[in-house]
């Protein structure tokens, strides 16, 4: 049996058994391929928009024997398909923006009953935004931590209504939004990491002599460090 790195691990172990995945951006198809062979699921879609990549997975799912139950579809995000491939989404390892610009494009996404697991690399605040403003719930927040980085995953939902939001909770995610199985030490870097960005564009904005800006970043860094008190000492 192989392994998966700690973030695919983590995102693996959010996948209900008998769910319908599709994994977009497969590449190798690793998370699809473990997860057959560890009998959680007996069946996954794996798309690519590249043609390298996606010969790739379909070469590692045959080393496995499990390539007759994978449907290797050579697809632009999510346009090879609709509700009825699957009740699970898995975009990870993409950019924030990319992600939303995937689901942007893919409306069935927003239908009641399709699961969301969407794990941004960067722009989480813009994906976030996106999700808070359009037909979607956000369930749950989770952390992995890989090689001294953390990574962010959203679970979100189709059907939901936009809801009002502070510039605080799209940096670090709403108050109870993040699962509670997040160690405290997990929870640390998250939050440690947003603060740290909001940090130099505090800078940023300061060099700039941009006094709206520097207000809104001081409002949004005290805002935080108050959600997330009970981690002093960790932070």
């Amino acid at each position: 049996m192989f392994a998966i790195s700690p973030r695919l691990r983590r995102i693996a172990g959010l996948i209900r058994p008998g769910d319908r995945i599709w994994d977009v951006g497969t590449d190798h198809a690793k998370l699809p391929v473990w997860l057959i062979k560890n009998g959680i699921i007996g069946f996954a879609a794996a798309s690519d928009i590249r043609s390298g990549p996606l010969e790739s997975a379909r070469r590692n799912a045959e080393v496995h024997l499990v390539s007759d139950r994978i449907r290797f579809i050579l697809c632009d995000g999510l346009s090879g398909g609709g509700a009825e491939m699957a009740d699970t989404i898995i975009i990870a390892g993409m950019g924030g923006e990319t992600i939303a610009e995937i689901l942007k494009n893919a409306l069935w996404t927003a239908e009641e009953g399709i699961r969301l697991i969407l794990q941004p690399m960067t722009a989480s605040a813009e994906l976030r935004k996106f999700l808070f403003m359009g037909d979607y719930t956000v369930k749950a927040e989770y952390i992995a931590c890989e090689r001294e980085k953390s990574y962010l995953i959203i679970e979100a939902v189709g059907g939901g209504t936009a809801e009002g939001f502070t510039f605080a909770e799209l940096q670090a995610g709403k108050a109870g939004s993040m699962s509670a199985d997040n160690s405290p030490q997990d929870l640390k870097r998250h939050v440690s990491a947003a603060l740290s960005r909001l940090g130099k564009a505090l800078y940023g904005a300061g060099v700039e002599r941009d006094a709206p800006k520097m207000k809104l970043l001081e409002e949004a860094i005290k805002e935080i460090k108050d959600r997330y008190g009970y981690l002093e000492g960790h932070i």
